[in-house]
């Protein structure tokens, strides 16, 4: 068989020409879609509340929404960024910080104190020729967060 003769055949194609698609809704399972696909609010756990606070909103300059005792939440462009005081460091995932110029976003984190261990470098390159790129620093706690810039040709 070569490549012409192959028929490609959508998942779940004979369910989709059959049933109306109303917002929300997986027309593979007929039931409704419990999830928008969108993160509402992540956690990071943080040794010192008052420590990590002044870093997120100081050096990377993310608003604060609100604090209570052992939590504080800032906007990470509609998705909220809990932090949850814990008094150990403990290690986390990595947080990707969008940025439309890594390079200038380098340069400002660099001046209000942030230390980076990646200097702006290039990533990927996709099909339509956009670039990925990325710069890793430290936080508060030693952990390593990063900048991620799409370059569009």
């Amino acid at each position: 068989m070569s490549l012409t003769e192959v028929k490609i055949v959508p998942f779940c194609a004979e369910v989709r020409a059959s049933v109306p698609i109303a917002p929300y809704q997986n027309p593979c399972s007929r039931g409704p879609k419990p999830l928008t696909g969108q993160i509402s609010q992540i956690a990071r756990r943080v040794e010192n509340l008052a420590r990590a606070s002044a870093f997120f909103r100081d050096t990377l300059g993310l608003t604060e929404l609100y604090a209570f005792p052992g939590l504080s939440f800032f906007d990470l462009a509609g998705t909220r960024l809990m932090l949850r005081e814990t008094g150990t460091r403990d290690e986390a995932d990595i947080l990707y910080f969008a940025t439309a110029d890594v390079s200038a976003a380098h340069a400002t984190l660099t001046a209000r104190g942030a230390v980076f261990t990646r200097a702006p470098h290039f990533i990927h390159t996709h099909p339509d020729g956009s670039e990925e790129w990325m710069a890793f620093f430290k936080d508060d706690e030693g952990r390593d967060p990063a900048l991620h810039a799409v370059a569009r040709p």
